[in-house]
């Protein structure tokens, strides 16, 4: 729209500042597209976000003003694509950087409205598997559970049997990291080379033991460009999973090899000498019969 080509230009140029600047100013006029406003605004404030992520406190703040905002463009129109997506994405960024029950409530019924509406939207993809992985973060390890949403993104965590309870009542059907991995890989296709996707299916094949594709998929986000804040930090955990990988498998070398040797220790002088002796023998003896038919 015409009204709002200033403020696009800076959001697709990642332009959060100049884009939280211009919205302000037209949200005190009497812009008629009021949904269209807040959800700029959202995406201005998410913007900014990701350039203080180190920054908790400032970056909650902003968080913040973006949930007031969806919140105003919700009441407006409840079913508005644009809108769903956008509560979405800013109360999934507040679960992610917050330990409150009550944001990550709502960050869960935004994503499930929003997948309701749209289950290709690889925002909502994307954003469901961050709001799982929040819930993980606030886990105390009380008992191991199958935390589990309706539209099939899911995780495998120890977490508060209340609150799981309480977030989960409805949900019959348990899902496991094999079905999150579908729609993970659903929002790679429509949107390839993302950092966060990557690291989420990395530490969805890690949960699942399978540390040769965790390390693919790792590797593969040191090919991608970062932008902000939240990608250097993405980056550094990226980074810390790759040591961790690698930490385990030297030890694994090491134990194996200390086994090995051990089993070396064990074995006497005269038993070294019957399996040399026995080596050559059959050497000596040439092919057996079975050998020498298959010739």
């Amino acid at each position: 729209m015409l009204q709002f080509s200033e403020i696009d230009g800076y959001l697709d140029g990642y332009e959060g500042d100049k884009a939280y600047e211009a919205v302000k100013k037209l949200i005190s006029g009497s812009i008629s597209d009021r949904i269209g406003l807040y959800c700029r605004f959202a995406h201005a404030c998410y913007i900014r976000s990701n350039n203080c992520f180190k920054d908790v406190e400032k970056c909650k703040a902003i968080l913040g003003e973006a949930h007031e905002a969806c919140k105003k463009a919700y009441e407006l129109d409840a079913k508005n694509k644009d809108v769903l997506k956008w509560c979405s994405i800013i109360t999934g960024s507040l679960a992610d950087i917050s330990d409150g029950e009550e944001r990550i409530e709502l960050a869960h019924e935004a994503c499930k409205k929003a997948y309701e509406l749209d289950a290709k939207n690889k925002d909502v993809l994307k954003w469901c598997s961050i709001i799982t992985g929040s819930l993980a973060d606030i886990s105390d390890g009380e008992e191991r559970i199958e935390l589990a949403y309706e539209f099939k993104v899911a995780n495998l965590s120890q977490t508060k049997p209340i609150m799981a309870t309480k977030l989960f009542s409805n949900t019959s059907t348990m899902y496991t990291f094999d079905e999150a991995l579908k729609d993970l890989f659903k929002a790679e296709e429509m949107n390839p080379r993302q950092l966060d996707n990557l690291l989420f299916i990395a530490k969805c094949f890690l949960a699942k033991g399978d540390k040769v594709q965790a390390h693919h998929y790792l590797m593969l986000m040191n090919e991608c460009n970062l932008v902000d804040e939240a990608d250097e930090v993405m980056m550094v955990e990226a980074n810390d999973l790759l040591k961790m990988i690698d930490t385990v498998d030297d030890a694994s070398h090491e134990e194996t090899a200390k086994e090995n040797s051990l089993i070396e220790s064990t074995i006497s002088d005269d038993e070294r000498e019957d399996m040399r002796l026995s080596g050559s023998i059959e050497e000596e003896a040439g092919p057996s019969d079975n050998e020498m038919s298959r010739a």
